[in-house]
């Protein structure tokens, strides 16, 4: 049964890890396009901070997953604000779908998570 806990943790660190990846290589693309610092900015300081949060969910500390949720759902509010004020698909929206279905999967998996863990005696 704690194989299945590790197996869950390692899907979700690497779930975070490819999401922070897709975050710091929009804000990389914000600052190619439209030479925007804010951008890189914060794209490279949130894709950092994911990367170590995933970090921490590799190696089975559960505050690197709660952390995790807790900046993809800073950046999921931030692009709906910025969705609702453009309408506009790339790059708030798509984001915002990133985000969204990120939340979604970790939500089920955590779902999953604590499941395994109350059949642990």
């Amino acid at each position: 049964m704690m194989d299945k806990v590790k197996g869950t943790l390692h899907a979700m660190g690497t779930i975070i890890l490819v999401y922070s990846i897709l975050v710091f290589a929009g804000g990389l693309l914000g600052f190619i396009m439209k030479k925007s610092l804010p951008s890189l900015l914060g794209g490279g300081l949130f894709g950092l901070a994911l990367v170590l949060t995933s970090i921490q969910t590799f190696i089975l500390r559960k505050w690197g997953l709660y952390a995790s949720f807790g900046l993809i759902l800073l950046l999921d509010a931030f692009f709906s604000y910025r969705y609702l004020i453009s309408y506009a698909f790339f790059p708030s929206g798509l984001m915002l779908l990133l985000s969204t279905v990120t939340l979604i999967i970790l939500i089920l998996k955590l779902k999953k998570l604590n499941a395994y863990s109350r059949s642990i005696p």
